[in-house]
């Protein structure tokens, strides 16, 4: 998979070394490429992930501004370091390049800010699927900039949003199966990206949950176990 990182923030560093250690391609898209360093990598301070190692590094494949450089060729375009008010600009500013006939999981690490409507506005129809993480899934820091992050604490279980929360186009596989690039310790959660309710069931240590991502949402079904 091609996977392609959006952004320069704390989580940038810290996924595109799990993404890359996972067995992927990564592309870094960001506004400074000349402030980051291909092999990067983050200082891991919680004991009980990725089997206790106090690091990890890897050599990312590109570092562009260029959309054009990285965008065609990804499987996965996850934002994972701006904030959430960038979105649709960032977005508008992706789409020429991409191929709207191609599935390719187009997703963000705050799900929160209406991101799967952002998406529809500005992507308009596509095979794309749009999906987004609850919360960042690692309390995180950088040490260097565009070198080294900082893992305080990851997440035990993770919530994901899609569309749907039916999650037809596969979206748990992707995400069990590279569990470890989205830094979950145990379950992966999926929902829907509204406030409402959808099934609940457990299927290979995977749950089918209801979303909990909007503050009205948390009187229904309140909060996550981190």
């Amino acid at each position: 998979m091609f996977i392609t990182v959006v952004g320069g923030g704390n989580s940038t560093a810290i996924f595109a070394a799990l993404a890359k250690t996972a067995g992927h391609d990564v592309a870094i898209l960001t506004r400074r490429p000349e402030a980051w360093s291909a092999q990067l990598g983050f200082v891991n301070e919680d004991a009980g992930y990725l089997d206790g190692a106090e690091s990890l590094e890897a050599e990312v494949d590109i570092i562009t501004a260029d959309p054009a450089a990285c965008i065609p060729q990804s499987d996965m375009i996850f934002i994972a370091g701006l904030p959430i008010h960038h979105n649709a600009t960032v977005l508008a500013a992706i789409k020429p390049h991409m191929d709207m006939a191609k599935k390719v999981f187009v997703g963000t690490i705050c799900a929160y800010g209406g991101f799967d409507w952002v998406a529809a506005k500005t992507l308009g129809a596509g095979a794309y699927v749009s999906f987004g993480t609850q919360l960042i899934p690692w309390c995180c820091g950088t040490k260097v900039y565009g070198k080294q992050g900082v893992v305080f604490g990851a997440k035990r279980l993770l919530r994901v949003a899609t569309s749907s929360g039916n999650d037809e186009d596969g979206v748990k596989d992707v995400l069990k199966v590279r569990a470890r690039a989205c830094g979950c310790v145990g379950r992966v959660c999926v929902g829907r990206f509204a406030a409402r309710v959808g099934a609940r069931s457990c299927v290979e240590g995977v749950v089918l949950s209801i979303r909990c991502y909007h503050s009205e949402a948390g009187a229904v079904c309140g909060r996550a176990p981190v």
